[in-house]
């Protein structure tokens, strides 16, 4: 995978894309695709792939790769969601798994990315405790992208993947979507897009204003569409707890709790005035 993402030579591949979608079934290769979910917990990697990277191609092919595994991984992963990995609990489980769910649990960021001082912080409502070890390890991957939020802003050229894998993962049935608005997608892609204007930033101090950066310039707007169908999506999977009537566009199948801090983002003034004014232009 890192010589086929390194390689510039890329006119074979859609063939090795093919070649890794067949393999990492997990209903036909589990041990591969639990060593492979365990290595995109390692930030860096995950980063690289769906910031760093400049190649839109890469970056698609790549997140057809995960999406595809994933898919097939979630029947048999969904009974570990919101529970968390105790690693002296073996009862049960084979050698494989004992093995993939340890691997690498040092290096599941949190969130605190000391190299990226210059972006954009994320509010402290929103960040994942340091104790957070989801047994799921579609739930950890999930933990992790959404803990790389706080270094969009930087990378807004090539962040348009990023918001996509989410998408496609919030698509995958009930669960998933679930997973999503209880690991606080919601209000964390609204906190982000809204930056210092922020209904949960506005109470922080303001004795020290750092230079504000922008998103999109005159040669390359910001493309947030994958962005805006994660939040459309989640939000009509969505229900207000104490509404007695369902929205019309509301999603078939389970409708999810929306949190008091969703509630507060989704429905502030300045969100729906954001939203309106960027749909004229």
């Amino acid at each position: 995978m890192e010589t086929l993402v390194h390689a510039k030579e890329k006119q074979l591949l859609t063939n090795w894309v093919n070649l890794f979608r067949i393999n990492l079934d997990y209903s036909l290769n589990p041990a591969a695709c639990e060593w492979f979910a365990s290595q995109l917990c390692r930030r860096p990697w995950v980063k690289n792939i769906f910031l760093n990277c400049s190649v839109v191609e890469t970056r698609q092919q790549v997140c057809h790769i995960i999406t595809n595994m994933f898919l097939t991984m979630a029947p048999y992963d969904r009974k570990y969601y919101f529970i968390q990995h105790d690693p002296d609990d073996i009862d049960g489980m084979k050698s494989e798994e004992i093995k993939t769910k340890n691997f690498e649990t040092d290096n599941v960021s949190t969130g605190d990315d000391s190299s990226n001082s210059s972006d954009e912080k994320e509010s402290a409502q929103l960040v994942d405790s340091s104790n957070d070890n989801p047994k799921s390890l579609l739930e950890r991957f999930v933990m992790v992208h959404l803990n790389l939020i706080p270094s969009l802003l930087s990378h807004w050229r090539n962040f348009s993947e990023y918001f996509l894998i989410l998408y496609q993962i919030s698509c995958f049935d009930d669960a998933e979507r679930e997973l999503l608005i209880r690991r606080k997608t919601i209000a964390r892609l609204v906190d982000f897009y809204l930056g210092d204007e922020s209904p949960l930033r506005r109470s922080r101090s303001t004795t020290h204003k750092s230079k504000k950066m922008r998103m999109g310039d005159k040669f390359q707007p910001c493309i947030l569409g994958y962005m805006f169908k994660l939040l459309s999506h989640l939000i009509r999977g969505s229900i207000v707890p104490e509404s007695k009537k369902q929205s019309p566009l509301a999603l078939k199948g389970s409708l999810f709790p929306l949190t008091k801090i969703d509630q507060e983002l989704i429905f502030s003034g300045i969100f729906i005035t954001k939203l309106l004014k960027e749909a004229e232009c």
